[in-house]
């Protein structure tokens, strides 16, 4: 007996791909501008060029990571689970980062509003919460399909 396949979910690939080229684009943006990782108030020595590549900007993760998050957000387009628990992490690792740095909360207070910064970080927190959010609900719906069609459900 075969089982009807299961259509992926392309939205959470989607939204990690995005995520990775804006936090892409902010690593530029904050290497430019000399504006280094401040998480939780904490600097770390070096340059922001440097930390880009371990630590991550004030506005974007490590390099490393940003390439994993268009990696596996293009693997998850496929439907593939691992690459949805790619996705998992990463998004939540990109909005616990962001919650964590001092410049989200300094460029959406009103004293210290900065347009550009600001919609960067309203993009880094939106983008990551909903890729959880669909990377979530992709599990639950291809379990509950395979559970449906008599298939054994695998990570």
């Amino acid at each position: 007996m075969h089982a009807e396949a299961v259509e992926p979910d392309r939205r959470a690939g989607t939204l990690a791909v995005a995520l990775g080229l804006v936090a892409g684009l902010a690593t530029i943006g904050c290497i430019a501008v000399d504006e280094p990782a401040r998480f939780l108030g904490f600097a770390a020595p070096g340059s922001t060029g440097w930390q880009s590549l371990w630590l991550g900007t004030a506005l974007a993760g490590p390099v490393p990571m940003v390439v994993a998050l268009v990696v596996v957000g293009l693997a998850a387009r496929s439907g593939s689970r691992r690459a949805w628990w790619g996705v998992l992490v990463l998004a939540a690792g990109a909005l616990i980062g962001m919650l964590g740095e001092a410049i989200t909360y300094r460029v959406l207070s009103p004293g210290g509003f900065d347009p550009v910064p600001a919609v960067i970080v309203v993009l880094n927190l939106v983008l990551p919460a909903t890729a959880l959010v669909l990377a979530a609900g992709a599990f639950a719906r291809t379990d509950a399909q395979k559970r449906n069609s008599g298939l054994r459900t695998e990570c």
